[in-house]
């Protein structure tokens, strides 16, 4: 089951129409974040190794 149909279930449904329209834009600030963190680990992993980075 996905998290929306177990969040329909457990939540009311003014709560969950609020939380469905702000999932997307949650999910994708959470993906940019994440793809940041790594970028730079793996810009430092590089470094430590001696790679040149752009």
């Amino acid at each position: 089951m996905g998290t929306r149909t177990v969040l329909v279930f457990l939540l009311p449904l003014t709560v969950m129409v609020a939380i469905s329209q702000q999932l997307p834009i949650a999910v994708i600030i959470g993906l940019v974040g994440w793809t940041m963190w790594y970028a730079r680990r793996r810009q430092r992993m590089a470094a430590a190794r001696g790679f040149q980075t752009v």
